[in-house]
């Protein structure tokens, strides 16, 4: 009789023990939905991948940016298929190891093969034996062809001015400048 009531008591510890780490599991997964959510709340391309390549998640946003219909489709395309260029992978990877890289611009390419500039800003993170890094990711298209355009037009006024014989004032609200 002793050795059955010290079974259950076994028993009763056991199932302690359980219910401890059903709730411990319950935490785990609520605390996951939190970052799941922060990750699509935030208005920019979120991809988590490994140093060796492969993406591992992702929020909505990098699916319309790189113009995937699906995550499970996204994430099993290679990181280094996304760069134009696949040496800017490995610049990306020169510039991770000396730490956090932030507004690394990239000419990158989407499902379609059509290119866009994005701004890349990634941390890593060691988690067991792997590392991951976090990325976010904006696509900057617009900012560089206006950086282009206002480029082009200093260009041409530089040269007008040095190139004009004559003199060339410039006024502005009544004053010359």
């Amino acid at each position: 009789m002793k050795k059955t009531l010290k079974e259950v008591s076994n028993l009763g510890e056991k199932n302690n023990d359980l219910e401890k780490l059903a709730n411990k599991y319950k935490e785990v997964k609520k605390e996951l939905q939190i970052l799941e959510d922060l990750m699509e709340s935030v208005p920019i391309s979120i991809v988590i991948s490994t140093f060796e390549g492969n993406l591992s998640n992702c929020n909505s946003h990098s699916l319309k940016l790189f113009k995937y219909n699906t995550k499970e489709e996204f994430l099993a395309v290679p990181a280094i298929d996304l760069y134009f260029n696949p040496d800017d992978r490995e610049k990306f990877l020169i510039q991770i190891h000396k730490g956090v890289v932030k507004d690394y611009q990239v000419l990158l390419k989407r499902k379609d093969g059509v290119t866009f500039w994005g701004s890349l800003s990634s941390v890593s993170q060691k988690i067991g034996d792997q590392i991951y890094f976090i990325n976010s990711l904006q696509d900057i298209t617009m900012r560089k062809i206006s950086e282009d355009k206002l480029k082009e037009s200093e260009e041409r006024f530089r040269m007008l001015t040095e190139q004009n014989l004559m003199g060339i004032a410039i006024l502005q609200h009544d004053r010359y400048v």
